[in-house]
């Protein structure tokens, strides 16, 4: 990072943090790779926690 881009962060505060469990099912079966053993069982629920950033300049992400 430059300094340039130091200083516009810096004017950034977070504001506001939501956070949602968002659930999703594999449409098919993934099958093996180098880490995981067959994945991806469709019909099975997969859930994880996304959360979003609001600032007090207005972005969010």
């Amino acid at each position: 990072m430059t300094p340039e881009n130091d200083t516009q962060l810096d004017k950034h505060v977070i504001d506001k943090i939501e956070t949602k469990w968002v659930r999703y099912q594999f449409v098919r079966s993934v099958g093996k790779n180098a880490r995981l053993d067959v994945h991806g069982i469709p019909g099975v629920d997969k859930e994880f926690r996304a959360v979003k950033l609001y600032t007090n300049q207005g972005a969010t992400g």
